[in-house]
């Protein structure tokens, strides 16, 4: 939602955005990230290294906007995204819901850049 509606309303450039998510998803988004999910996910931080600030073979995750986490993870489950570099990513993305999209990015989003 926008923070101030007459800054969106006008279409300024600068109008800044709030985030609301389902009370208990960045909980839940955190035990996806860590793997906790029974086989269906994998430790994040496997590729995209601690604490989630990237590696040579993985972007930085933390601390990036929410609606742009969750448009990749959809991007790459719905084949928008392709290349070499999805190939990892593909395999674990493919068995998450909406809602486990959302909660991943909820949570990754929290965490300090």
């Amino acid at each position: 939602m926008a923070n101030d509606d007459e800054q969106f309303e006008n279409r300024d450039t600068r109008t800044q955005f709030a985030a609301y998510v389902p009370i208990g998803s960045i909980q839940r988004g955190q035990r996806l990230a860590q793997g906790l999910t029974g086989g269906k996910t994998r430790q994040c931080a496997t590729c995209h290294g601690p604490k989630l600030k990237g590696t040579d073979a993985a972007p930085r995750t933390a601390g990036r906007s929410p609606s742009y986490l969750a448009r990749q993870l959809v991007d790459i489950k719905y084949g928008s995204r392709t290349g070499a570099e999805v190939g990892p990513m593909l395999a674990v993305v493919e068995q998450l819901t909406s809602e486990d999209m959302l909660a991943l990015a909820a949570y990754v989003s929290s965490l300090s850049p």
